[in-house]
């Protein structure tokens, strides 16, 4: 009696043994994947793209593996008075949101040797250079610009070419502007799909992407196929552009090579539309981006 008991009881345990083998990848194969917002694969414009980039900005500090953050004083880059640097004033990450802030500090000279200009504006920009660099896909930006009216801030999400110079300057080697945001026009961003254009294009920019409140989250997309670029906020298409470079470039130059997403708050330029006023502008200001995801396809 003692041995049926026994052989009864390994019998049990190797049965126990065996369910459990069977439950654990069915509940593996059901936990969602967390990478673009559980999302892995999406098809869009016609093509399919796999998640290649995330970030929620759920820690407390920027991941570096993920973003450089721009130095004014190393590469020479900034579109006004800011002067981008590395602070935590200026580039933080809390409240589970990245914020990039321009402030205001007793006067410096900012820049790099022979180009250096005066500044009380440190102000914060991030990219995915050496990081995250795309031909073609999607990217969803869920971002909150400047909180009320005003006039002389500038924030941006944009990629720039990792070549900036392959089929020469500035435009003709591209620049894609998904949001750019100036607070003197306080309900709408604007896209522009930036190259040398073989004739007018009035589909490379748009003024009718408006947002009821640009203080709050609303998620900024770009899709880029092989043909068209098309800008959404909040899912609502705003801009869709077929490009045509001039010769002797071919569609789907200068689109057809890399470039790497950039995040900015910076100061509206003085001889803009938008300028910067010291003393007017209300500082510091704050852009807030809550998540990014990016989609590309992989090489063949």
């Amino acid at each position: 009696m003692r041995h049926s008991r026994r052989a009864l009881g390994i019998a049990s345990l190797l049965a126990l043994l065996l369910l459990a083998c069977l439950t654990v990848p069915a509940q593996a194969a059901t936990t969602p994947y967390d990478g673009c917002g559980g999302k892995e694969k999406i098809w869009a414009g016609g093509s399919r793209f796999t998640c290649v980039f995330t970030d929620d900005f759920s820690g407390t500090t920027l991941d570096r593996s993920k973003w450089e953050v721009t130095l004014t004083e190393t590469d020479g880059f900034h579109s006004g008075w800011e002067c981008f640097m590395d602070d935590p004033a200026t580039v933080g990450v809390r409240d589970g949101a990245l914020n990039l802030t321009t402030t205001t500090v007793d006067p410096f000279m900012c820049g790099v040797f022979g180009s250096r200009f005066p500044s009380s504006w440190p102000s914060g920009q991030v990219t995915t250079r050496d990081r995250l660099e795309i031909v073609r896909g999607r990217v969803e930006v869920r971002a909150a610009f400047i909180q009320g009216p005003g006039v002389g801030l500038h924030s941006a999400i944009w990629m720039w070419p990792t070549d900036s110079k392959r089929y020469g300057p500035w435009p003709a080697s591209g620049e894609i502007d998904i949001a750019e945001y100036f607070s003197s026009v306080p309900d709408r961003v604007f896209p522009f799909i930036h190259y040398m254009s073989a004739r007018p294009d009035r589909n490379a920019t748009s003024a009718r992407c408006r947002v009821r409140d640009p203080g709050a989250f609303h998620t900024y997309t770009l899709t880029w196929t092989t043909r068209t670029m098309t800008v959404a906020v909040d899912k609502r298409t705003c801009l869709r552009d077929t490009w045509r470079p001039a010769a002797p470039l071919k569609s789907p130059a200068p689109f057809d090579q890399p470039f790497y997403l950039v995040l900015t708050q910076a100061l509206g330029r003085v001889d803009g539309q938008n300028p910067f006023q010291p003393g007017v502008t209300q500082l510091p200001a704050t852009m807030q981006v809550d998540s990014v995801y990016v989609w590309s396809q992989p090489p063949a």
